[in-house]
């Protein structure tokens, strides 16, 4: 255990003694005062949004995602300690980073808060591919796999990547760029029109 606990002790230290030696304290919240911009109230915006928001939600631009939380739902039921394990980690994390007002992160990527989590969405996914029998399920998992492929490859081709930042405007790039004629933008989720 010594050995596997090495890599997270040494990255703790050396990001605390960031803070320590630039803002003076080892306090990650240092460089913004006494105003975090973190309250619980904003999880109920915020929570939403991560998962649901054209612009910088993760299932409007990686369908696939909801392929692996269907697998978490069949994961728990079939070994309920490692789906609790991952839900545990993931909840924590989702309710941290949904609870900062600047949710979205900024003029930047989709979903770039979840990014450290999504890793963990593989094993209930792969659960949910191995454990089913039915054709459909693993059709709509490759039809969520491809159209996630599809997104992001338009999103980092397209207008030179430009397509996938997006400002806090309530319009995403890629829907206008999709159709410029026919508004997509208004039939899509969106937290900030």
């Amino acid at each position: 255990i010594a050995p596997f606990l090495m890599v997270p002790v040494v990255s703790a230290i050396g990001w605390f003694g960031f803070f320590r030696l630039v803002y003076g304290r080892f306090d990650p919240s240092a460089p913004y005062g006494s105003d975090t911009q973190t309250k619980a109230m904003n999880i109920l915006n915020g929570l939403p949004a991560l998962l649901l928001d054209q612009q910088f939600g993760v299932l409007p631009i990686a369908p696939v995602y909801g392929f692996c939380f269907a697998g978490l739902v069949v994961l728990a039921r079939r070994r309920a300690r490692l789906a609790a394990e991952i839900s545990v980690v993931a909840i924590a994390y989702l309710l941290a980073v949904s609870a900062f007002h600047m949710w979205w992160g900024g003029a930047s990527a989709p979903a770039r808060f979840l990014a450290p989590i999504l890793p963990l969405l593989a094993v209930p996914a792969a659960w949910l591919w191995s454990a089913t029998s039915h054709r459909s399920t693993r059709a709509v998992g490759v039809a969520a796999l491809l159209m996630s492929l599809v997104a992001t490859a338009v999103l980092a081709g397209a207008e030179g990547g430009l397509l996938a930042y997006n400002v806090r405007d309530g319009y995403a790039r890629a829907a206008e760029w999709i159709n410029p004629v026919i508004d997509i933008s208004l039939g899509m989720p969106s937290f900030f029109q």
